[in-house]
């Protein structure tokens, strides 16, 4: 998109990747503008254009973007024209242009400044509410969480918890987006998005009963230390995803992809997963008998893993509880949507929270309505079915025959399919 900003001279100027281009003439059709980089005399990069499109790029710059000086230079541009057009003064329309300016990025954690303009939230019109819960203040371990103020209410009364986070989403200075999610009124719904620096422990003054999260023993360790005696539930779609990485790390990746019955092997030892905790160490006696070579190493790896009770679904699956965390990934693809990219300006993904925040708002008003949440696919419901009927007929069926029926449940591929959710 044109991007013109205007010199003390009255030339137009052009921004383009973060460098200024003055203008210098126009084409002999008089269709095409030919602009030159600011830098004249030490700089040859040119740019051509049409209409509202860069056309052609000639030669590279000699020197570093200028973004912060074209973020000053579009402000002052843009009250030049507003004071040639309106009589509000300079200093209440400099509060306007917040809206619609954006920031430069800040170069470290000390310097990153939260406006007014993104630290609040509109959840109607004329009426506003904090959307910056919390900040640790400047330093390298600072942490930034966003959320509405009901968000600690939710979670004092819900005894269910999901957790997991993304890094592809982080903001540069950040190194993960790690959402809380929480169960009322039958929906899942984000409350917390925490921006950490590293993969330190968030400690709120709560109780939860449960709560769910991906294998990553940072998150794990968080968990059991903010919150003694409660319950963790492992991500069965995560325990899979890991086994699975573990396999290309173990370079058997092209066997599990061309040999049937190889992938079916691999794929019984998760399905231990749905197993008695009191015939595990048996059930895997004997696997461990039917297993190829190849996959005794995959054996032990999983044996070395969490706490059995994190990762065992028999009795979840009986209660009909979850078995993944999905719905803390599904949380994640719906912010991805909305920011269309990875690794976000903070900018950028604040204004994304709050479009994601717009939509859940519509979703929890529907349930405090009374309205039931919407029910899962039917092909996925089929799948949950068959698998609650093999579990309920354990006591039927030998180990083996047992661990492979489930194994033929699902694939690899396809397990955030079969056990997905939707928010």
């Amino acid at each position: 998109m044109e991007n013109n900003v205007v010199s003390q001279w009255v030339k137009n100027k052009f921004t383009a990747d973060g460098y200024i281009y003055v203008f210098d003439k126009m084409s002999k059709d008089n269709v095409t503008k030919f602009w030159r980089c600011e830098q004249k005399g030490r700089c040859k990069a040119r740019l051509h254009t049409k209409g509202k499109e860069v056309i052609k790029k000639v030669n590279n710059h000699s020197h570093d973007t200028s973004a912060a000086k074209i973020e000053k230079d579009k402000v002052i541009t843009a009250i030049k024209r507003r004071a040639e057009d309106t009589v509000e003064n300079t200093i209440q329309y400099y509060y306007v242009l917040q809206v619609n300016a954006a920031r430069a990025a800040p170069a470290n954690l000390k310097d990153l400044i939260i406006p007014e303009l993104y630290a609040v939230y509109e959840p109607q019109p004329d009426r506003q509410e904090n959307f910056l819960l919390a900040d640790s203040g400047p330093g390298q371990n600072r942490i930034i969480i966003f959320g509405r103020r009901r968000a600690l209410d939710i979670l004092q009364e819900s005894g269910q918890w999901y957790a997991d986070g993304t890094f592809t989403l982080a903001p540069p200075l950040f190194s993960q987006i790690y959402v809380i999610l929480a169960e009322k009124f039958g929906g899942v719904h984000p409350v917390l998005y925490a921006l950490l620096p590293n993969k330190q422990q968030l400690r709120p003054n709560l109780n939860p009963r449960a709560m769910a999260c991906d294998y990553e023993a940072a998150a794990f360790q968080a968990m059991t230390d903010s919150f003694p005696g409660v319950r963790i539930h492992g991500c069965f779609f995560h325990l899979v995803k890991n086994m699975k990485k573990h396999i290309g790390q173990l370079q058997l990746s092209n066997m599990y992809n061309n040999n049937p019955d190889f992938s079916l092997k691999a794929r019984m030892i998760t399905a231990l997963a749905f197993v008695p905790i009191p015939d595990l160490d048996q059930a895997i006696d004997v696997l461990a008998d039917e297993l190829p070579a190849e996959l005794e190493p995959l054996l032990e790896w999983r044996l070395l893993l969490f706490p059995v009770d994190m990762w065992n679904l028999h009795e979840r699956t009986l209660n009909g509880e979850d078995r993944t965390n999905n719905h803390a990934e599904a949380s994640h693809r719906r912010l991805q949507t909305e920011l269309t990219m990875d690794h976000p300006t903070i900018w950028k993904l604040i204004e994304g929270l709050k479009k994601v925040q717009k939509g859940r708002d519509v979703f929890y008003e529907r349930l405090v309505a009374g309205n039931s949440p919407p029910k899962n696919i039917k092909k996925y419901r089929d799948v949950d079915e068959r698998i609650l009927r093999l579990v309920r007929d354990y006591e039927d069926r030998d180990i083996i025959e047992f661990l492979r029926v489930i194994a033929h449940n699902y694939q690899m591929q396809q397990l955030s399919l079969f056990f997905g959710f939707t928010l």
